[in-house]
């Protein structure tokens, strides 16, 4: 005899973008962070009660937290740094039955403290529980607060010169060969170094002709 365990599961998505300037995963200070947090029940039955607890980054001012939208009625509670979003009778089919009524969100907009530490990173994710279900945690989304946004660049060919930035040889394998031109009036950039997804993993700070 084979029993169905009736039961509803999610396989969940967070996002975050800022308020104000940005590139990439850097944000500039004072910028306030808009996060989306989207859930879907792709069980085999009906969610009756959805709960997400996200624990708020200490760089951020959670009296500056506000709800500004979301996909069903839901009772926000916070304590401490933690925020409880409960999404109560929420009956939310499984996504055999209704793929665009098994889905759901929560959107909101939070500030930075004043006067943090250039390079802050700030990082978040949330843990999203389906009825009686163990949670299913999010992706972890980063950004990091600086005080000024390098300028962007791509890649360009070396012979231009309207760039101000030239990377040679492309492509590398372990160095590359960074000049910038009289059209570039600052004496020392900041150089940072991201990954495929955005990441900021390395910050070379006032880097000059003479120390390059």
């Amino acid at each position: 005899i084979v029993d169905i365990v009736r039961c509803s599961y999610d396989p969940n998505m967070k996002k975050v973008s800022s308020d104000g300037p940005s590139l990439d995963s850097l944000v500039l200070m004072n910028t306030p962070l808009e996060y989306t947090i989207y859930f879907q029940n792709t069980g085999n039955d009906t969610a009756y009660t959805v709960v997400i607890k996200d624990t708020i980054s200490k760089s951020l001012n959670i009296n500056t937290f506000a709800v500004i939208a979301n996909s069903h009625q839901v009772n926000v509670n916070i304590l401490n740094n933690e925020v409880t979003f409960t999404f109560k009778d929420i009956n939310l089919v499984d996504s055999s039955t209704n793929e665009l009524l098994s889905q759901g969100f929560v959107k909101f907009k939070i500030s930075p403290l004043p006067n943090l530490p250039n390079n802050t990173e700030v990082t978040n994710k949330a843990d999203i529980y389906f009825d009686f279900n163990l949670p299913i945690i999010t992706n972890e989304t980063m950004v990091v607060y600086v005080d000024q946004l390098p300028i962007s660049t791509s890649v360009s060919d070396p012979n231009s010169i309207e760039t101000n930035f030239i990377i040679y040889p492309n492509p590398a394998s372990q160095f590359v060969q960074l000049e910038w031109n009289s059209t570039f009036t600052s004496s020392s950039i900041d150089i940072y170094i991201l990954d495929i997804t955005g990441r900021v993993i390395q910050i070379l700070d006032n880097i000059s002709e003479n120390n390059l």
